[in-house]
């Protein structure tokens, strides 16, 4: 900031330490900027002293506006980002891979894990669906029992309707193991 004009009453607008000429006011920017109060950076591509020098970055690197240095974008190195930036030295000295790329591969592993996971949750699900759906389907079915009483106290007669069918031979092993059983002939099924 600064004076000018006559007995410097006047106050001067430039900007980014510009120089105010003490008679006129005129600003005299500084390498790298432009306009009337020197307010604007060069232009992208341009850079220097009233911005009359071109950039010489390449590959989308930006370029400093007031020395011209070049920024480069990942991947490219060089003073005009010319040159390829992966080297041997840069890669991971066990497994010679870049860097970027094994940040890569992490994600798509957690994804392919993430993925898998899910699967798995789905096919219990349908497996717990079907386990159900199948318990359902067989129903409850208990085959009936009746009782008869016999003509003595002491033993008890048991008939299966429907369900079972013995042969005389096996209703005499059945009685010889259980003495005092009798075979009612059921008139339900």
């Amino acid at each position: 900031m600064g004076f000018f004009g006559k007995d410097c009453i006047q106050l001067c607008k430039c900007q980014n330490g510009a120089d105010c000429d003490h008679v006129t006011g005129e600003c005299l920017c500084r390498t790298g900027f432009i306009g009337n109060h020197c307010e604007q950076k060069c232009p992208p591509g341009t850079f220097g002293y009233g911005c009359q020098q071109l950039c010489e970055c390449m590959n989308n690197a930006t370029c400093d506006h007031v020395t011209g240095t070049c920024y480069c974008t990942s991947g490219f190195k060089g003073i005009h980002c010319d040159q390829a930036a992966l080297l041997m030295d840069e890669l991971n000295p066990y497994t010679r891979i870049s860097p970027a790329l094994a940040s890569d591969r992490h994600s798509m592993g957690a994804i392919t894990g993430i993925i898998i996971l899910l699967l798995i949750i789905v096919l219990l699900l349908v497996l717990f669906s079907w386990y159900k759906w199948k318990q359902r389907e067989k129903g409850h079915d208990m085959p009936s029992v009746s009782y008869t009483p016999a003509m003595r106290m002491t033993n008890a007669d048991y008939s299966l309707s429907g369900k079972i069918s013995l042969t005389a031979a096996e209703k005499d092993q059945t009685a010889a193991l259980i003495p005092g059983t009798r075979w009612v002939k059921s008139n339900t099924h």
